[in-house]
């Protein structure tokens, strides 16, 4: 007697290869991959036209010749007058407002001292102030 697995192991279908057939289902199902290819074209491009003008030689530059400096000719200059010495201002401007004192008392007065504070020992991390 046969085993049913050696029989089903020996059947093959008449007509295509299963492989291939899933094969040729797997390829005809992808997309063709032209957007990438595009991308990665432009970008290997781009780099490319960045290296060109980055390392182009740059010529030298030329050297122009220019013509004598002309000489500079300063006029003689007058001697300007001295300014008026300043007026006193107005007794009533801002200015001499702001500075007059508005309470012209001769004697001095006494000037406002707190009284003293009483000295207290410093808080440290374990002291406790009960008062």
């Amino acid at each position: 007697m046969t085993d049913p697995e050696s029989t089903l192991k020996k059947f093959t279908p008449a007509g295509p290869n299963r492989d291939e057939l899933l094969f040729a289902a797997g390829r005809a199902s992808v997309r063709p991959p032209t957007r990438w290819k595009w991308a990665s074209a432009f970008l290997a491009v781009s780099q490319a036209a960045t290296l060109a003008l980055w390392l182009w030689p740059t010529p030298a530059p030329v050297a122009v010749p220019t013509p004598p400096p002309a000489p500079i000719v300063v006029p003689a200059v007058e001697p300007t007058p001295e300014p008026a010495p300043p007026s006193p201002p107005d007794p009533y401007s801002y200015l001499a407002l702001m500075y007059r004192d508005p309470d012209p008392d001769p004697e001095p007065r006494e000037r406002f001292v707190p009284p003293p504070v009483r000295p207290t020992p410093p808080l440290t991390a374990g002291s406790r102030r009960f008062e």
